[in-house]
């Protein structure tokens, strides 16, 4: 063989190396959060013999070819480029993340974030909502603070927008409003990126986005253009959250949500 032809076959043999340490490397440090807030749900439903509340999933497909290996059982895994997986547990970091997969099969394994298209939101809004008990419960059961009387908890997962009167462990639901979070590339960040949101301040309009109510980086504000069908079904926004007219400036009242309220993102 010749000396270029041989150099060639050993750096790709080297890079597909790199791509399998990488992913496996990825899998001692990936976050373990999201499955620990989970686990936190799991143990209030089961206490509280109400409905498991979960944050979104992500569907997504392979963008190469992917050897990682079973969480479960450590078994090798080949995914060729193009495998349709659903993502359990996402590092939104674009290029250094790894995220939770689950494929065709059943089998969860980790992945590199760069080798993933992130497809859809599997958001379960259209299908109905969390009954109040289970909302009540599970905010209570989470231990949540607030310097003020008020809490809001931002349901990924069913795309709602549920605020609370009352304490620490002794939350009441007072309104919930049908929403959309961010799309798949501009996700609303949850609580296991940002753990203590609050609401900061309030503007009437922002970048031409009006009754927005800030909370680090993001915000709730009016439904801007066309589209809005999509409201409580589909997440579409660029990373905030959109809520109809009414309701933004319903949040926007200061009576009603003041500033220093804690923000729940899950």
């Amino acid at each position: 063989m010749k000396r270029g032809g041989l150099s060639r076959k050993i750096a790709g043999m080297m890079a597909v190396c790199a791509v399998a340490f990488g992913l496996f490397t990825g899998q001692a440090f990936a976050k373990s959060s999201d499955a620990k807030y989970q686990k936190i749900a799991q143990r209030i439903a089961d206490a509280t013999d109400t409905e498991v509340v979960k944050t979104i999933r992500w569907g997504a497909r392979t963008t190469a070819g992917v050897v990682t290996s079973s969480v479960e059982t450590k078994a090798e895994v080949r995914l060729p480029a193009g495998s349709n997986v659903t993502v359990v547990q996402r590092d939104y970091h674009a290029q250094n993340g790894v995220s939770q997969c689950m494929t065709a099969d059943g089998t969860t394994c980790y992945i590199a974030n760069k080798f993933l298209y992130f497809a859809q939101p599997l958001a379960t809004g259209a299908q109905g909502d969390y009954s109040e008990e289970t909302k009540e419960a599970y905010v209570n059961g989470q231990s949540i603070p607030s310097t003020t009387d008020t809490m809001i908890w931002i349901s990924l997962d069913k795309q709602r927008v549920n605020v609370f009167k009352g304490y620490k462990k002794n939350w009441e639901l007072v309104n919930t409003f049908p929403c959309s979070t961010g799309k798949a590339d501009a996700p609303t960040l949850d609580i296991t990126f940002k753990k203590k949101y609050v609401v900061q301040k309030k503007a009437l309009v922002v970048n031409g986005l009006m009754y927005y109510t800030f909370f680090y980086g993001s915000g709730i504000h009016k439904w801007p253009g066309g589209g809005i069908e999509a409201i409580g079904k589909v997440p579409l926004s660029h990373s905030c959250v959109r809520v109809q007219e009414k309701n933004a400036q319903w949040i926007f009242d200061n009576n009603n949500v003041p500033v220093g309220s804690r923000v729940w993102i899950w």
